[in-house]
């Protein structure tokens, strides 16, 4: 249709013709008239294109933390999303920029994405510091300090997110139980606006999920059945805990844990105990009984990766641990110092249990180093093998007795190149897929961040 013509319109038409078209379209229509442009920047329309585009092709886990920013917001992450989308195939010449942490504060011991305010964290020895990311007019990225928190405890601390994609994070102790944790929302003002403080948490806290606050009571020395992931309401309206015990000493240290198909998995270094969704008591401790435990193949242990490949349409009514996907989990073998672990979590059509899924070992196409690892909802990872920043990228498999999955295969051509190479056991990177944006911390207060898209 001529522009003419959309001159014509009334603007509840119009901007119904420009949610049905490509991106690219509503761009040029913007540069023909002082009227077009106003109406392709409405909100309605870089709505439906979010959705659409970005949502609509499991670019972004999660779209409820961005449907209530501004419509300049939502249009700049949706073309973002769309660039890195074109480009993932063969990235060239991404941009970078490169700053230091004042000296005074240490190492950067974690480095965190926030996408929805567009922000990094990075955990130090006994603060948090956040900088604000900012793209200046020459498409390159600027940062800013923001501000920080002073960990109170004199200990290392961890800096955990919601995994279920809200503005919520904890900061807890490293290694030391019975220290405090605090409760933030981020994103807004004040930073870190605190939203409950824990006096003194009996375990180490190792996650967060929605209210529920996961923290580990084993340690190296005991072997007592009584100790393993325990589980709390972090709001305070139910007194009690939930128990996700270690059942057996020989599972080893406690690695990660990830909500999948309405369930929890708990991932020891020799398997996964799967358990369903905690309910906290009002008081006392529940113990919970694993639904299925899986061994691996050979003890893995961090970095650790989990992700469903999503692929095609996603209904964003629906929470995503509830989608019927395979889950690949990708790790660092225990005893080698190269190669990965590639396991997955696949369907059984068969199966009419509870969690009707078999764990296959995935034989490795890689035989490099893995220093840090991250995966996004797609499928697309990034990995970094001493000073090589590395992708990965969903790919089909066929398995016997299963329909189609998707699992991730490993592209071996760096996207980027560090200037020094980074130290396995102190490494910290980070890695969002709809920002387009990795950041990489080193134990000399170096930060690197490099831009995708």
């Amino acid at each position: 249709m001529p522009c003419e013509s959309l001159e014509q319109l009334v603007d509840d038409i119009l901007i119904e013709i420009l949610c049905g078209l490509p991106v690219r379209d509503i761009l040029s229509i913007r540069q023909t008239s002082k009227r077009l442009s106003s109406v392709t920047r409405v909100r309605n329309v870089w709505h439906h294109k979010f959705c659409a585009e970005v949502l609509g092709h499991a670019l972004s886990l999660d779209g409820s933390r961005y449907l209530s920013v501004p419509s300049s917001d939502l249009e700049s992450r949706t073309r973002r999303a769309l660039r890195l989308h074109k480009k993932w195939p063969a990235i060239e010449s991404p941009k970078a920029v490169a700053f230091e942490a004042p000296a005074e504060h240490g190492a950067v011991r974690q480095v965190v994405l926030l996408p929805q305010a567009w922000q990094i964290l990075t955990v130090h020895d006994h603060r948090v510091l956040c900088w604000q990311l900012r793209e200046s007019n020459g498409s390159s990225l600027d940062v800013h300090h923001e501000g920080e928190y002073t960990f109170p405890p004199d200990d290392a601390p961890r800096l955990v997110r919601d995994a279920a994609g809200s503005d919520t994070v904890a900061l807890g102790s490293l290694t030391r139980p019975k220290l405090p944790v605090v409760i933030f929302s981020i994103g807004q003002k004040p930073i870190f606006l605190e939203r409950r403080v824990i006096q003194s948490l009996p375990g180490v806290m190792v996650g967060l999920w929605r209210h529920l606050l996961f923290y580990d009571t084993t340690t190296p020395e005991t072997a007592d059945e009584t100790t393993g992931m325990e589980i709390i309401d972090w709001r305070g309206s139910a007194g009690g805990s939930v128990l996700c015990p270690r059942f057996h000493p020989q599972c080893g240290d406690f690695i990660d844990l990830q909500v999948f198909a309405s369930h929890l998995l708990v991932v020891w270094e020799a398997a996964i105990a799967v358990f369903a969704m905690p309910e906290i008591p009002e008081e006392g401790q529940a113990v919970a009984d694993p639904v299925k435990i899986y061994l691996f193949a050979e003890p893995v242990s961090r970095p650790i990766a989990f992700t469903t490949c999503s692929q095609g349409s996603v209904d964003t009514a629906v929470d995503p641990s509830k989608v019927a996907h395979s889950l690949t989990i990708i790790a660092r073998p225990k005893h080698r110092p190269y190669g990965l672990v590639h396991s997955v979590l696949r369907p059984l059509p068969n199966d009419d249990s509870d969690f009707p899924f078999g764990l296959t070992r995935i034989p490795s196409r890689t035989e490099r180093s893995c220093c840090a690892l991250s995966c996004g909802s797609s499928g697309r990872g990034i990995w970094i093998d001493a000073n090589s920043v590395l992708r990965c990228s969903p790919a089909p498999m066929m398995l016997p007795s299963s329909d189609i999955q998707y699992t991730v295969d490993w592209v071996p051509n760096p996207v980027w190149t560090l200037n020094t190479r980074v130290n396995p056991d102190s490494a910290c990177m980070d890695f969002d897929e709809g920002m387009g944006l990795i950041v990489v911390g080193t134990g000399e207060g170096k930060i690197s961040i490099i831009d995708l898209a």
